[in-house]
């Protein structure tokens, strides 16, 4: 049954792939040896590790994962994995950070920056997310995001705004400014 398996999955192409529905973010159901990946063609091959990748750090890299940890996590080699994480974080599919002169971590890129902290703000439609995020160079950002629920998609991102962190103070009297002369036009 196995070998069924293979022979159909070594003929696939590129195109097949980007009509298949991966109905889970589970690594544990996305795993193929090595040798069996070798039977793929290359462009194929490519995005089952890019997948896998991917899969691995959206699961496990909320707080960031650094390349031995990806290493493990998916038990492929570093060549394989600085090829890919080059290519990934080039879609935007993730993102990394640099602690220190030799320690790069890598996100999940569902959340553009980390999240220092959160507050959130309603409990039905529209719900609104406010956070103070890290992005590159050890930056601060305010980060609002509006969600909406749904039973089945629980909270989807409807739309963002970041503003630096140092310009919040003039968000801030920028926004009742705005509401002032709304509530003056209005009366």
């Amino acid at each position: 049954m196995v070998t069924n398996m293979m022979s159909k999955l070594s003929t696939l192409k590129l195109s097949d792939l980007e009509r298949i529905d991966l109905p889970t973010d589970d690594i544990e159901d996305f795993t193929i040896d090595k040798e069996d990946r070798k039977q793929f063609d290359p462009e194929v091959r490519d995005i089952i590790i890019r997948e896998k990748i991917r899969r691995a750090i959206r699961k496990y890299g909320e707080n960031g994962l650094s390349i031995d940890e990806i290493m493990e996590v998916t038990k492929l080699s570093r060549y394989e994995l600085t090829k890919h994480l080059e290519k990934l974080n080039n879609l935007r599919e993730i993102y990394s950070q640099r602690k220190n002169a030799k320690s790069v971590q890598y996100y999940p890129n569902g959340k553009p920056l980390h999240q220092l902290g959160i507050k959130k703000i309603g409990d039905g439609n529209p719900l609104l997310e406010i956070c103070i995020a890290q992005g590159a160079k050890e930056s601060l950002f305010f980060y609002i995001v509006e969600k909406r629920y749904t039973i089945l998609d629980g909270e989807v991102a409807e739309g963002a705004v970041m503003v630096p962190f140092n310009k919040i103070d003039e968000f801030i009297r920028s926004l009742m400014e705005l509401k002032q002369s709304v509530e003056v036009d209005n009366l």
